[in-house]
């Protein structure tokens, strides 16, 4: 009988070793799996932005003529023999002092005038007017050959001019006051189109304080088309087309 009762105990003491253990090893793997499981749900919560596309910043290029994000300056010219395929004249105002052939804006550029100038009407009862629009290269030339050519920062150099392009747009009052001056940039209306232009995609192209950086003299009336993306962009920052294509390149 007292052998029976020395196997028992050790039936009790292997069932312990093996037992224990074992339980131990079960609760781990238990909890490893449950780690495994929660921490995608986790990471996925805590920075979902992660794993949300950027949108590419609209890029200036200095090679396609055509392009509505075409830089053009004294560095960057258009060919001689470039004119735009698509020249429209705008439903707007039209200033009498110039011929309609030079009030074209490419077709993009014309209606998005048309959609501003309307606006400045139905806000704040202004009345706008297109002085200048498309100029060809031979225009550009003689113009700045009077202005005394090289060494001025009144008038662009020829293939520099943004008119060239068809998306540059001179802008003034429907009477002559502060017609192409600088003080149409104090005018109702030169306010209101320097502060609301990039809402049809356009911006001031020349404004005051930046000349060493654009290389032409502050143009209050001077405005660029190069479409909603970007002009919001420029207005929000404060950039030059100058300024964007340097962080662009850098």
């Amino acid at each position: 009988m007292a052998v029976r009762k020395l196997h028992n105990w050790h039936y009790i003491v292997l069932a312990a070793i093996v037992i224990i253990p074992a339980s131990y090893f079960l609760y781990g793997l238990y909890q490893n799996s449950e780690t495994v499981q929660r921490q995608p749900e986790s990471v996925s919560q805590a920075n979902p932005a992660q794993l949300d596309p950027q949108p590419a910043l609209p890029e200036l290029t200095i090679s396609d003529d055509s392009s509505v994000l075409r830089l053009i300056n004294a560095e960057h010219r258009l060919a001689p023999e470039y004119v735009p395929s698509d020249l429209a004249l705008p439903d707007v105002s039209l200033d009498s002092r110039n011929p309609e052939s030079q009030l074209r804006l490419r077709a993009d550029a014309a209606q998005a005038l048309e959609r501003m100038f309307a606006a400045a009407k139905e806000e704040e009862d202004l009345d706008l007017q297109l002085a200048s629009g498309y100029r060809p290269y031979s225009t550009q030339e003689a113009i700045y050959n009077s202005a005394g050519g090289e060494n001025q920062t009144l008038v662009a150099v020829p293939g520099g001019s943004e008119h060239q392009s068809g998306l540059a747009a001179d802008i003034k009052r429907e009477d002559f006051v502060c017609r192409l001056e600088e003080c149409f940039g104090n005018q109702p209306e030169g306010i209101w189109s320097a502060g609301n232009a990039h809402r049809f995609g356009y911006i001031l192209r020349y404004p005051e304080g930046k000349e060493d950086i654009t290389g032409i003299s502050y143009e209050a009336w001077h405005f660029r088309y190069v479409g909603e993306e970007l002009a919001k962009i420029l207005h929000d920052e404060n950039l030059t087309l100058e300024e964007y294509y340097q962080r662009q390149v850098q």
